[in-house]
């Protein structure tokens, strides 16, 4: 054997062995969580997300094969829970022990029968970047120095969340709102608004047709100018939603219209500020 061919096959060796390298592969039932995975994990994370569109009603979401086989080749697998997702749950429980799951709410010890939409909560995507950061250096702690770095960068651009809530606190604190469904409440809270009709939200939350005396309540509480805005889902098309914005629009109260599900463009952060700025701008433009 020549030593050129010695040569030409060590060399082909060094080269197969420095191949790219295995990078995680994780899957998040819902693409805020991923699009933060994605920020943090950078070219070291493969992120696939089940519900993707902005436009479509999660609700109405089924499993089908293509996610099975998503699944099937994650390390890690990222979930909401609080029975948001509850079809996570069967699929999870028969994958292999070597994969990871992480289930948002339990992070935060939400319990079920609580109000799932968390992602909402501003303390919410700082503990669960924390936590994500922690599992990635476990999973490739030769790049732990650059999931650090890229969680510190997370958390300083997150600094700019908590300035336009506390900017909004400290113009409409006390301010008198509503909502059709609850997907905003954690936020509201936040921002100090006293929110109306509570029970009606949940009732349509859970596809439950609320009462005659809860539709009447919020019917007054817009005609009555009780309140000075109306909070509805962009992605749930309902006779009852119709209803409650055309009364809200016959008498000038302002509306504004938020997702459950990150637009495709934005980042977590992103997403979070333009829906303040606009509600900022509603209350600041009301009549």
């Amino acid at each position: 054997m020549s030593k050129n061919f010695i040569t030409l096959m060590t060399l082909f060796i060094l080269l197969f062995s420095s191949s790219v390298e295995a990078m995680i592969h994780v899957v998040s039932a819902e693409n805020f969580y991923g699009s933060v995975v994605k920020q943090i994990g950078g070219q070291y994370v493969e992120v696939e997300n089940v519900l993707d569109n902005p436009n479509q009603d999660p609700h109405l979401f089924t499993v089908s094969p293509k996610i099975l086989i998503m699944i099937a080749k994650a390390d890690l697998i990222i979930y909401n829970g609080a029975d948001y997702d509850p079809w996570m749950i069967a699929i999870t429980s028969n994958i292999s022990s070597n994969k990871k799951v992480l289930i948002v709410a339990s992070l935060l010890n939400i319990k079920i029968n609580t109000n799932p939409h968390i992602w909402y909560d501003p303390q919410t995507m700082l503990i669960f970047a924390k936590k994500i950061t922690t599992m990635l250096i476990a999973f490739d702690p030769n790049h732990s120095a650059y999931f650090l770095h890229q969680f510190n960068q997370f958390t300083q651009d997150y600094h700019a969340l908590f300035l336009m809530i506390q900017k909004i606190h400290t113009q409409f604190d006390k301010t008198p709102i509503t909502a059709t469904e609850p997907i905003f409440n954690y936020m509201s809270d936040y921002l100090g608004f006293e929110m109306f009709n509570r029970r009606f939200q949940e009732n349509m939350m859970n596809d439950v047709t609320p009462s005659p005396s809860d539709i009447q309540a919020f019917e007054d509480s817009l005609t009555q100018h009780k309140v000075r805005l109306l909070i509805y889902n962009k992605q749930v098309d309902s006779p009852m939603t119709k209803r409650m914005l055309s009364i809200a629009r016959e008498k000038h109260i302002p509306v504004l219209g938020v997702t459950e599900t990150l637009p495709l463009s934005l980042t977590y952060i992103q997403w979070m500020m333009q829906q303040l700025k606009e509600l900022e701008y509603a209350l600041q433009n009301e009549g």
